[in-house]
């Protein structure tokens, strides 16, 4: 692991650290939302604030659908800090997997809507 990626992983857990001092458990969507905000200015995110805070409002409105919280592609840990509080909120783990070298060109088996992909779409 390179140094600068070991620097950027204490920021991004000194981050999670720093929001996560104020229980989220009994704050509010709002109190959330204002978190989300604040980290998605701290930290690059593959997600837009607005896509993140859809998602956030999306889970919060379906609390009784069981189970852990997943992240496929981490990129640089934007959303994945942003997960992680809203992961504690709900009482669940979050899961954040990723290759770390991208993601293959589309092979003969993938398929979108329903349509087959290819490395020009």
């Amino acid at each position: 692991m390179s140094a600068q990626l070991r620097l950027y992983l204490h920021r991004v857990a000194g981050l999670i650290a720093s929001e996560a001092r104020i229980s989220t458990r009994t704050d509010g969507p709002a109190a959330l939302r204002d978190r989300f905000t604040r980290i998605h200015r701290a930290l690059p995110c593959a997600h837009s604030l607005e896509e993140s805070l859809v998602i956030l409002d999306t889970v919060l409105a379906a609390p009784h659908v069981p189970g852990d919280l997943v992240e496929c592609g981490v990129f640089r840990g934007g959303m994945t800090a942003k997960l992680s509080l809203l992961a504690r909120h709900l009482g669940r783990q979050l899961y954040a997997y990723d290759s770390y070298e991208g993601l293959p060109e589309p092979g003969a088996n993938d398929v979108e809507d329903g349509h087959a992909l290819d490395a020009e779409d």
